[in-house]
């Protein structure tokens, strides 16, 4: 079979997961930075944890940690959310196919085996259907 072309398969069901990646990202994400960081203020305002000498040799360190960490993470968080997108791509499309065979077959047309691309999920469920319905392919 072909390279499929169109990354969003089935929009609904990508959608679900990739929000879930997301989230399960971002919210994290912010709770931690949010607690370090009144974590931080608070040491600062009080002066009492971080002497002042000390806090003139962090303030650089944490300032360009700070930097790095703002360009680092959202790459990351994109890298994370492409990858996503790849591995949701590889379970919607095998649901798309069945759908639309499945409604083909609802209308009275003849059944055409359904074929699993290389690094598709859900080999399995697509092999049962086809033995069910008689026609097992092997690719």
């Amino acid at each position: 079979m072909k390279y499929r072309r169109r990354h969003l398969a089935h929009f609904g069901i990508q959608f679900k997961y990739l929000l879930f990646i997301a989230l399960g990202m971002v919210v994290p994400l912010l709770v931690v930075s949010g607690a370090i960081l009144m974590v931080f203020w608070e040491a600062a305002a009080a002066e009492m944890v971080v002497p002042e000498g000390i806090a003139q040799v962090l303030k650089p360190a944490l300032a360009r940690a700070g930097l790095t960490l703002f360009f680092l993470l959202p790459l990351v968080c994109i890298l994370i959310l492409w990858a996503s997108l790849l591995v949701s791509n590889r379970i919607a499309g095998p649901i798309l196919r069945l759908e639309r065979e499945l409604i083909r077959m609802a209308e009275g047309k003849e059944y055409h085996a359904l074929r699993v691309r290389k690094h598709d999920e859900l080999e399995s469920l697509v092999s049962a259907i086809n033995r069910v319905l008689g026609r097992d392919i092997k690719n």
